[in-house]
């Protein structure tokens, strides 16, 4: 039950993160990256708070004297990387930012390799060797050289 909770549960996140991008593009016909990044945030903020609240109680909202360097940190890591990947989105396809989102997890295993934390598994490399040849296959169109002649822009790299 375990394993097969764990596939569902990694499976529902990929299929979020992957709808995420196509929801976003089109939002972005409405409204700014940076609007659209509050607003996604400040919703997720509020909910994320009051579960905290329900499960931890109060208490779980002291800072500890750490309140300043939380909300560097939380606006740098949450707030930054996503506006600066939905003013990417605005300039590229949404199916290019789901995919290269997707190799977040296996591209940590390379740098916590980098970072002496251990070779990632033989399968974990061919994974991954595997999931960039595929993203390589979407976002050139089914060419995968085609990202060293143009099919990636800028808006793919941010």
């Amino acid at each position: 039950m375990g394993r097969a909770l764990g596939a569902g549960l990694a499976a529902a996140t990929g299929v979020i993160w992957g709808g995420q991008w196509v929801i976003g593009k089109s939002a972005l016909g409405r409204v700014d990256a940076f609007n659209l990044t509050t607003i996604r945030y400040a919703v997720a903020a509020a909910v994320l708070l009051a579960v905290l609240v329900a499960v931890e109680g109060r208490r779980a909202l002291s800072l500890d004297g750490q309140g300043l360097r939380l909300f560097a940190l939380g606006t740098l890591g949450f707030a930054g990387f996503n506006l600066l990947a939905y003013k990417g989105l605005d300039h590229a396809r949404p199916e290019s930012a789901s995919l290269i989102t997707a190799l977040g997890p296996l591209l940590m295993a390379l740098l916590l390799w980098r970072l002496g934390q251990g070779r990632p598994a033989g399968s974990t490399l061919v994974a991954l060797g595997v999931a960039v040849f595929g993203v390589l296959l979407v976002i050139g169109r089914g060419d995968p050289l085609s990202v060293f002649t143009g099919a990636l822009g800028w808006g793919d790299l941010l």
